[in-house]
């Protein structure tokens, strides 16, 4: 399900997004979603990064690895 939402942006900000959105033939709307999607998954990601780092000094091997896999699931 879909929910409204007003925003405003800086005119130059707008232009690009617009502009991208014209060369995708795709709604604004949906260029903003990407956009949150994308800033979402960089924030879990980050959250999941920093938690593997943290756990203890021996398991360096499953922190590498661990972000190797999310790498790549994020990809998809």
């Amino acid at each position: 399900m879909k929910e409204r939402l007003s925003i405003t942006l800086n005119q130059e900000l707008y232009k690009e997004v617009k502009r991208k959105a014209d060369e995708l033939h795709e709604p604004v709307s949906r260029i903003i979603e990407k956009a949150i999607s994308a800033w979402r998954r960089d924030e879990i990601t980050e959250s999941l990064k920093e938690y593997y780092v943290n756990i203890e000094p021996e398991h360096e091997e499953i922190v590498k690895d661990a972000e190797s896999l999310i790498d790549e699931v994020w990809k998809q």
